[in-house]
């Protein structure tokens, strides 16, 4: 039969540098290094994108702050990690907004000098990190094991349990499936999907968010869903297809301090 090939995992999203909560990213660091993941995911808005916006805004910042930002928050992440762990940053709405043709968010003049890979002092950081698109497909997911990642789309009530139903459909329809995302910045612990009273063989998770607790554009709105989290797991690597769960999952609560881990619980 062979070993076994079990990796570790985490995985946390949206930043919006320069707005990084500082003391959620230092909570997330010390868990990381107790971790040691094998694969670590940036799940996407690691950048704000205000500093380039057509948009009137308040923000004082540059776009040149934002990069240096988000390049210090990967640089702090990579020193928490063992050596050969591999880097994945999804990108999100935010960070492609500085790539998207569309005259309602970025100047075309501004364009050609958009590019974070070709930033003489910040680009060598983000050129060490694999870059996935930001496309409403498969393009724009990342499966490990049973783990599948994207940053995430919509931001309705359902929208953690419909976009792990369209990963699984675009997957195959596999089984077992935990999908994780970002985009809402309100936490979810891996939660099974159902439709009406029958269980499927999905699950969900979201990473909640890294940024400020209530940003300007949300002093009128609701914020007493989000939270700073980050999303350990296991997952056993196969090429076969599973006949049940084999991973293990959960989502830290960074929001109030951080408790050190105890040794992660390991697969059957």
């Amino acid at each position: 039969m062979g070993k076994r090939k079990i990796v570790r995992v985490a995985a946390l999203s949206c930043f919006h540098s320069p707005f990084t909560d500082q003391n959620a990213l230092s909570s997330a660091i010390r868990s990381l290094r107790d971790f040691q993941p094998d694969h670590l995911l940036v799940l996407g808005d690691l950048f704000e994108g205000a500093a380039a916006s057509v948009h009137p805004h308040e923000h004082k910042h540059t776009l040149k702050d934002e990069y240096r930002g988000g390049a210090r928050t990967l640089q702090e992440l990579e020193g928490a990690c063992r050596k050969g762990t591999r880097f994945t940053w999804l990108l999100g709405n935010h960070d492609d907004n500085l790539r998207t043709c569309d005259p309602r968010r970025i100047p075309p003049a501004l364009r050609p000098s958009l590019d974070w890979n070709l930033d003489e002092e910040c680009g060598p950081t983000f050129r060490r990190w694999k870059q996935v698109p930001y496309v409403k497909g498969l393009g724009g997911l990342v499966r490990i094991g049973q783990l599948v990642f994207s940053h995430g789309w919509d931001a309705g009530t359902n929208s953690n349990q419909t976009e792990a139903i369209q990963a699984q459909s675009l997957l195959g329809g596999r089984p077992h499936l935990l999908c994780v995302r970002g985009h809402t910045h309100r936490p979810l612990q891996p939660t099974q999907i159902f439709r009406g009273p029958l269980p499927l063989p999905l699950w969900c998770a979201n990473t909640g968010h890294m940024g400020p607790k209530q940003p300007p554009y949300m002093l009128r709105k609701d914020v007493s869903r989000w939270g700073h989290g980050l999303l350990l797991a296991e997952t056993l690597l196969s090429r076969h297809v599973l006949l049940r769960p084999e991973w293990w999952a959960t989502v830290l609560d960074l929001g109030d301090g951080h408790a050190p881990l105890s040794k992660p619980r390991t697969l059957p």
